[in-house]
């Protein structure tokens, strides 16, 4: 028997299967399935979960030669949207997936609808990153964020990144990605002894864990605490290393990469979220601690810079002193305390996964 409320959907083409790979990503897209029929395109190899409600096509080949992906990447999303035609395409970030999606567009006369997610319009020389250090990329950005038919931003921050430094003026949306508050409870309580400090977020120098055990060192040397990383090490050791020759070996715990879903538990147990990245372009982390009634301090970048000192405490990248000043503060004023942990809560509640389909469904269905 056909499926007619299946039949019925309309058809979009998501290309970049990358996004898929992110938890939060992964949650929108498949809650966006239930109103749509929905291709992801992966312009990589991967295994993908059979049981989801969305389809896939994966370029066929494994290669480790980036330019030979790309180029089969896009002959697949071509190939297949000249017989298997939707409504609507959209990609995840820049490249490749939005210059394809643009030329895909232009060429079958199809709508395109760009998220930027990443570091699209920055550039931190001090560390290598950013696209907007290549002449050739940033060229690739603003030609594709211009011809996108609608462009979604996940907060302020970087949307004003794009506008200063791409030096665009056009529509954005701001779609911060929300969390499932049914997943990310909230519990209230009181301040613990020892003040438990998480750290989400893989070890790299964008996220500047150096400002992170330099802020974390100045806490634990006037209050009892303890900080737990979580997540994968890009920076080769060199965090841990830093951890002994602190002396800080036995108030600082590495545990590697967590699954998603069991995330829960570990805010559920911290007092503080402390996040000093450099760059973020939302950080969801932040959602994540905000829901589960963990205070949020770190620095003013993505999420953070958009919700500053009303919902987290935020300083500028790289002052650990003056972090480290506020969170002693903050841990001192009870009064204090209850209020951000509401208001960051409220706003989570407000922005969560559900709203953030729903937005996006409004996007989908204005072109």
């Amino acid at each position: 028997m056909i499926d007619v409320k299946k039949v019925s959907k309309k058809r979009i083409a998501f290309l970049g299967g990358g996004a898929y790979t992110i938890p939060s990503y992964r949650a929108l897209l498949e809650g966006l399935g239930e109103y749509y029929d929905i291709t992801v395109y992966f312009e990589f190899h991967y295994k993908v979960n059979s049981t989801s409600n969305l389809s896939f096509k994966i370029i066929p080949i494994v290669s480790k030669f980036r330019r030979v992906r790309e180029l089969c990447f896009g002959m697949m999303v071509l190939k297949n949207l000249l017989f298997k035609r939707p409504n609507l395409i959209h990609t995840h970030s820049t490249f490749p997936s939005g210059l394809w999606g643009i030329v895909a567009g232009k060429i079958l006369g199809i709508k395109v609808i760009v998220s930027l997610d990443a570091a699209e319009a920055s550039g931190l020389p001090e560390i290598k990153f950013g696209d907007t250090l290549g002449k050739k990329r940033k060229f690739i950005n603003k030609w594709v964020i211009n011809q996108a038919d609608e462009v979604i931003v996940l907060t302020e921050f970087l949307l004003n990144q794009v506008k200063n430094n791409l030096k665009i003026e056009r529509s954005f949306h701001v779609i911060p990605r929300g969390v499932s508050t049914d997943k990310f409870k909230f519990y209230e309580k009181e301040i613990s002894h020892p003040l438990k400090i998480i750290n989400v977020a893989y070890l790299n120098p964008v996220k500047d864990q150096y400002t992170l055990l330099k802020c974390f060192a100045i806490i634990s040397s006037q209050v009892d605490s303890i900080l737990l990383h979580l997540g994968e090490d890009y920076h080769n050791g060199e965090i841990q290393q830093k951890v002994k020759q602190m002396g800080l070996e036995n108030k600082v715990k590495f545990l590697g990469l967590i699954a998603n879903d069991d995330l829960p538990q570990y805010y559920h147990d911290a007092d503080i979220l402390l996040h000093t990245s450099l760059f973020e372009s939302q950080a969801v982390v932040v959602n994540e601690a905000m829901a589960s009634g963990v205070l949020v301090c770190g620095t003013r970048v993505g999420l953070l810079a958009d919700l500053a000192d009303t919902c987290c405490v935020t300083v500028r990248p790289g002052d650990a002193e003056e972090l480290a000043e506020r969170v002693l503060k903050l841990i001192n004023d009870r009064e204090q305390v209850f209020m951000l942990r509401k208001k960051a809560y409220d706003w989570a509640v407000t922005h969560n996964l559900e709203w953030t389909i729903q937005q996006h469904k409004a996007v989908y269905e204005s072109v």
